[in-house]
Parts: C-alpha cells; structure tokens; sequence
C-alpha cells in the first residue's frame, strides 16, 4: 500500500507484515521495519530527530543491504534519546563518501534536492549545510551549485583524494 514515511513524510511503498510490523521501502531513509503502536511516535519526533534517523537508517541500510529494524519505544527509549547530530567531520566524510561512490568518473555531476543531501549527509538545516559546501569549496574538494534548493555536486582531485584516502582507510 501507498503511504508516507513516517520520518520523512516522502510518499512510499508501506507493507504490512505478520504482527503488527510495517515495512517501508523510502528512497531517501531507505528500507527499514517498525511497528504499528512506533507509526504515531515516528511522526512526533522532532526534526533534528527525524533527520538524525534517517540518515541513521539510510548509513545502515547502505552498509549492511538488509532491511533495518528500528527499536521500539517502549522497549528502547535509550536509543531515541541518544540520538545525535553528527559532528562537522562526519558530515563531511558522509558528502565525500557519497560523492565518491556515486561519480562514474573525474567531472561526473550529482545532482540532489536539499531533502535527500540532509538525509544522506545528516544536516538538520540549510545554515548546516552551507558551513559544509564552504569547506567543500574552500578547500577545492568539489565544485558545488546550488538553485531552488537544487545541488549539482562535482568532486575536485583534492576531493577525489580525500574520497580514496577514506576508502583505504575504512577497510
């Protein structure tokens, strides 16, 4: 059935599963079960909240290619409690990794909405986002334009660098 992502509020592909678990299929959270009595919860977060978590679910979802299954409320306040911003480094090892992954090759041009760039980077706001696309550009790592919250994001060798190093790293 259609319905929208209880994070993002995207219109998506909702199943309902054996007792009580929804499993949502969200282009930009990614694939991740919940259940039912979680469905008002989910909504209610606040936004920083809501975009920690999808970035949260779209990172493991990425990693892992399994379906991520969120904690219940009840049995599992801690986890949305804890949850936290990511720290500026993090954002942008998240943009250069993503960058990096999606580029066929030197030049290639991403293009992204403002909504999918917060999920994936895991930016709460736009004055966020902009601290990171100034360290982009200050530092020659990507070529970033931006209309009607619209990106087109093409990495530089500097970023392209920095897009290697982290990938030898992370292995």
């Amino acid at each position: 059935m259609d319905g929208d992502c209880p994070i993002c509020m995207d219109s998506i592909n909702l199943e309902d599963k054996h007792d009580g678990i929804i499993l949502a299929e969200c282009t930009k959270c990614g694939t991740f079960k919940f259940s039912a009595k979680n469905k008002l919860f989910l909504k209610e977060l606040s936004e920083e909240k809501k975009i920690t978590l999808s970035h949260w679910i779209r990172s493991n979802y990425l990693k892992s290619k399994e379906t991520v299954h969120l904690p219940d409320l009840e049995s599992d306040s801690i986890f949305y409690n804890n949850l936290r911003q990511l720290c500026t480094v993090e954002k942008i090892n998240n943009l250069i990794e993503y960058s990096g992954d999606n580029s066929t090759e030197i030049g290639s041009v991403i293009e992204l909405n403002i909504l999918d760039l917060q999920a994936i980077i895991g930016i709460v706001n736009k004055e966020g986002l902009e601290i990171i696309i100034d360290y982009f550009t200050d530092n020659k790592l990507a070529r970033i334009i931006e209309k009607e919250n619209n990106y087109k994001i093409t990495l530089l060798i500097e970023g392209w660098l920095k897009y290697e190093n982290q990938k030898r790293l992370c292995k």
